[in-house]
């Protein structure tokens, strides 16, 4: 581009110019953004990078760019713990924008029930035979006299899963029982209890 100055006479307005004198050109100011579309856990963003004179504010370039998809935002999917009657699940996440799975939950199976193997007598006594359940916390053992459990009812406490036999004393000689087993598991600070077992009958010695 070329520039030049042109002068007019206050009395005839008569005009004339003097010599053509090359334009200086454009001097760019830094270059700004517009146009933006902020980017999300899902689509990437845009943007147009411009740049403008600084003296005469013309375009001098414009070129569209993009940003980067942002991180998915965390949150926790509460898991339920297993019972003895259902199964549980565990705790998962998923994004809170776009709902988005990041970590899948998993079924927790139900919890295991005892049941008596068999059940030994001895003198005055009895020993109670279990297979160990490791989902559980521990196992009560009742007894009692009649197969209803309503006359000489007793129940014993036996902590921790891995316990496998109990031997129940100072019983009555030459009596029948009749023992029945079931775990107990605490959950959400309550104790829950499984259904008690098929029962067996012993008769203890003399």
């Amino acid at each position: 581009e070329q520039c030049y100055t042109t002068y007019t006479c206050k009395n005839c307005t008569d005009t004339y110019v003097d010599d053509y004198v090359p334009a200086k050109g454009h001097t760019p100011a830094d270059a700004v953004k517009e146009n933006v579309v902020a980017a999300t856990c899902t689509k990437t963003g845009s943007y147009d990078e411009v740049v403008y004179c600084t003296e005469c504010k013309a375009e001098i370039s414009r070129t569209q760019k993009t940003t980067p998809m942002v991180a998915h935002k965390a949150v926790t999917v509460k898991g339920t713990p297993a019972t003895f009657k259902k199964a549980g699940k565990t705790d998962g996440k998923k994004c809170s924008v776009c709902g988005k799975v990041l970590t899948a939950q998993k079924t927790i199976a139900k919890l295991g029930s005892p049941a008596l193997s068999k059940v030994t007598a001895g003198k005055k006594q009895f020993k109670a035979t279990w297979k160990s359940v490791k989902s559980i916390d521990g196992y009560e053992i009742q007894y009692a006299t009649n197969s209803k459990f309503t006359k000489g009812k007793k129940t014993v406490k036996v902590s921790g899963y891995k316990s496998a036999s109990k031997t129940v004393k100072s019983l009555k000689a030459k009596q029948k029982y009749y023992v029945r087993i079931r775990g107990y598991k605490k959950i959400s600070g309550k104790i829950q209890y499984s259904s008690w077992s098929k029962s067996k009958t012993v008769t203890t010695k003399k």
